[in-house]
């Protein structure tokens, strides 16, 4: 059964033995259609912490996107994605970065794959980043309060872990999502299914449900032709780590702020039933805690 018994929201206080110790965020790494920014809700619980701690930190930079498509981009993706899909793989990443003089135009519909298969086939890691540097989602808006404030940060993964991540991930298996991908972008029917499960996936979100959220982003995997051992690496391995990680960093006494991408938050397998299981205490923040 994929939900857990509790709720899971964007928003999640963390406590152990009724002692508030940090907060957890679900996050949009880039802008996503229909999901607006409402970065006010935030603010009363990052003025609360001492320390933010994105999902991953490296990638973010204050560059214009002129100058980051110069330091690699496009020319990467060419150069080692398979021979092919580089025609499919270019188109996509030009319509997600869309109109370089108007950052509104950056669109996210067709998620990450082009940057994540820049990454599989060279170990680049800037690619993945260059939608969020703009400004667009959550995770630029919390970085540019922490630094505005001067508060830590840090991130759960580094580089080297999106790496390792991506290269446990078999040839054919990278190989089969690539594929099924391309084919779904030159495919009405299949590029209708696809839009209909990133609708569900932004409803969910505006909704406050990540555990629906969580599973339409499963079966968006699975649409695309994720095997369990794609998925494992990609999504579980990762939540179990970064849960981990968040258990450690209160536990010790940092008064955190955690912003993850929310599809890491729900499920059976997500990082906030992982927390319930070893001990921490998840309690939702709604809309009403923050009027």
């Amino acid at each position: 059964m994929f939900f857990p018994k509790h709720s899971v929201a964007q928003l999640v206080e963390l406590s152990v033995n009724n002692k508030v110790l940090g907060f957890l965020f679900g996050s949009t790494h880039g802008a996503v259609n229909g999901v607006p920014i409402n970065f006010e809700k935030l603010a009363p619980m990052l003025a609360q912490s001492r320390f933010v701690v994105m999902e991953s930190i490296h990638g973010y930079s204050p560059q214009t996107q002129k100058e980051q498509l110069a330091i690699g981009g496009a020319d990467t993706i060419l150069t080692n994605a398979p021979k092919d899909m580089q025609a499919c793989v270019q188109n996509a990443y030009e319509e997600m970065l869309g109109d370089e003089n108007d950052n509104s135009a950056v669109n996210l519909d067709f998620t990450s794959v082009p940057f994540l298969f820049a990454m599989r086939y060279s170990g680049y890691t800037e690619a993945l980043y260059i939608p969020a540097a703009q400004g667009l989602g959550y995770d630029q808006k919390i970085i540019s309060y922490a630094k505005t404030r001067k508060l830590p940060l840090a991130g759960l993964e580094v580089a080297a872990d999106k790496i390792q991540m991506l290269k446990n991930i078999s040839n054919d298996d990278a190989y089969a999502f690539l594929s099924k991908y391309c084919a779904m972008r030159t495919n009405l029917p299949e590029r209708k299914i696809y839009l209909d499960l990133k609708n569900r996936i932004a409803k969910s979100y505006v909704s406050d449900d990540m555990n629906a959220f969580a599973k339409y982003n499963t079966d968006l995997y699975k649409f695309l032709g994720a095997s369990e051992d794609f998925y494992r690496h990609f999504v579980t391995n990762r939540n179990a780590v970064m849960a981990r990680k968040i258990e450690r960093m209160i536990k010790n006494g940092y008064q955190p702020f955690f912003a993850v991408g929310a599809a890491h938050l729900g499920g059976d397998d997500g990082i906030v039933n992982i927390l319930n299981a070893n001990g921490v205490t998840t309690r939702i923040i709604s809309s009403g805690d923050l009027k």
